[in-house]
């Protein structure tokens, strides 16, 4: 969480980026490598509106959080020793 309080005290936190949420989302998980995690059943969904409203942000700073945010999920859903990882995936939807 600290490295999410901090997201901002590393860039340039001027908004100044026309960016697509789905764009970003993208981009996050493929930087995140999440899908090729083997106990999580990770799905990305996106709206239409998600391909064709902009928002005005740092570009930078909100895919960075997004990563955080993605590395927690995998942080906390780790598998036990006991975990059948083909019937035991947690499931993580962004």
């Amino acid at each position: 969480m600290l490295d999410l309080s901090l997201v901002n005290t590393k860039s340039d936190t001027s908004c100044h980026d026309s960016v697509l949420p789905a764009d970003v989302a993208k981009m996050a998980v493929e930087r995140s490598n999440i899908q090729q995690v083997e106990h999580l059943d990770f799905q990305l969904q996106l709206l239409p509106e998600s391909e064709s409203v902009t928002f005005v942000t740092n570009q930078e700073s909100v895919i960075r959080a997004l990563l955080l945010l993605l590395d927690n999920a995998v942080k906390f859903n780790t598998p036990t020793a006991s975990s059948d990882l083909t019937h035991d995936k947690a499931r993580v939807t962004l």
